[in-house]
């Protein structure tokens, strides 16, 4: 029977949350937009689709039960999978569990747990992932030092994080002062409170991701 899904890739979300594997001739890597299929073979292993996010090539979706599942382009790690030998073929992503939103600065990934803890994966040049160092990260790390975070911001190299009580972390790209957190070097690679805030409710002029 013909179903309207939101393609990703090679494969696609029902409007009923459920995921389906397409056939070739029927996945398109280049558009995610809603359209009607004929085929398809519905992932049983995958209940119910509670999120779904797409960006440059790389698609995550995460269940009820708060896995992560990732497919598609995996250039720098971003898919957060070890040695992934076949990134368009949909994996879960290991080391991370309760997962309630995902999201991403171009090649750099985060996700955000239940419980507000941060990881981050994929591309870290001037240590945006906030991990401690510049290398690579090609599997989910728990970020130190943060918890009960509510929302993750950033303006392009820069990142930040806003707790549940209003206080501000950054990390990333320092160069022209961009984390707000008073040092001099050129970038953060770790968290750092921003001190002086508190009971933010908001950052402006940054792009906020639900």
């Amino acid at each position: 029977a013909s179903k309207v899904i939101k393609v990703m890739g090679n494969y696609g979300v029902t409007g009923g949350n459920k995921i389906i594997e397409l056939n070739a001739e029927e996945n398109d890597s280049e558009n995610t937009s809603w359209k009607k299929v004929n085929k398809g073979k519905e992932l049983k292993e995958i209940n119910k689709v509670k999120k779904k996010f797409a960006v440059e090539g790389c698609y995550y979706v995460i269940d009820d039960k708060g896995d992560l599942y990732a497919w598609g382009e995996d250039s720098y790690g971003e898919l957060g999978i070890e040695n992934n030998n076949n990134p368009e073929v949909l994996k879960k992503v290991n080391g991370i569990s309760n997962v309630e939103d995902i999201y991403a600065n171009g090649d750099s990934v985060y996700a955000k747990t239940a419980n507000g803890y941060i990881y981050s994966w994929g591309w870290n040049y001037d240590g945006r992932l906030g991990t401690g160092s510049t290398a690579r990260q090609k599997t989910p790390v728990k970020l130190e030092g943060l918890s009960n975070i509510e929302k993750i911001y950033n303006n392009g190299s820069a990142i930040f994080a806003k707790s549940k009580t209003g206080e501000i972390y950054a990390w990333g790209s320092n160069s022209k002062g961009d984390t707000g957190t008073g040092s001099e070097e050129g970038y953060i690679a770790s968290p750092k409170k921003i001190e002086g805030l508190n009971n933010v409710d908001e950052i402006i002029d940054a792009i906020k991701h639900p």
